[in-house]
């Protein structure tokens, strides 16, 4: 996971005009927390077996979901309401809503839309 999050972090540096902050890209997460993440692209690709992906994911060590406040409201309920069914932690992220919300097609960034933070760092 380490390396796709490194590739993410360079790509996303390439794109910038500005020097980038990894836990502002991150969502306030550090790369060597981070279990799972989707970007919006990802996750709309099909959300339904995005979403049943992250419920797995929880399954398997529980976690802490971070979610990027910029999704859709009804996918930021039904990821709150999955985190609490498996006894996890969320928190919801909202970076800079405004820029966000001008661009037409959202479902197309390659923006971080969920990380996934196991709760005991010692499963990593």
């Amino acid at each position: 996971m380490i390396n796709k999050i490194r590739k993410y972090i360079a790509q996303r540096q390439n794109l910038a005009k500005q020097p980038i902050v990894e836990t502002d890209i991150l969502l306030g997460s550090k790369p060597k927390n981070i279990k799972h993440f989707l970007t919006f692209k990802e996750f709309h690709k099909n959300s339904h077996f995005s979403i049943k992906k992250i419920k797995e994911y929880l399954k398997q060590a529980k976690g802490k979901l971070i979610i990027n406040g910029n999704l859709k409201q009804n996918y930021i309920s039904k990821l709150m309401k999955l985190v609490l069914k498996e006894k996890g932690e969320f928190s919801v992220i909202v970076n800079d809503g405004y820029r966000l919300s001008k661009k037409r097609n959202i479902e197309n960034s390659s923006q971080v839309a969920v990380i996934l933070e196991p709760l005991n760092k010692g499963s990593e």
